[in-house]
């Protein structure tokens, strides 16, 4: 499902190249899914270990 406009919304610094990390971001089947746990640990570590 795509929810770029409210994702914009949201997110509106979000370059429109990585617009896709934000539907992820909002997407709970990353949470369960090691790889996709793996991007954004890779994004900014230091951000995922405060999380």
């Amino acid at each position: 499902m795509n929810h770029s406009k409210e994702i914009k919304d949201v997110f509106p610094n979000l370059p429109e190249r990585i617009i896709g990390l934000g539907e992820l971001a909002y997407n709970l089947w990353w949470s369960w899914h090691p790889a996709a746990r793996m991007l954004f640990k890779m994004i900014d570590r230091p951000a995922w270990k405060e999380s």
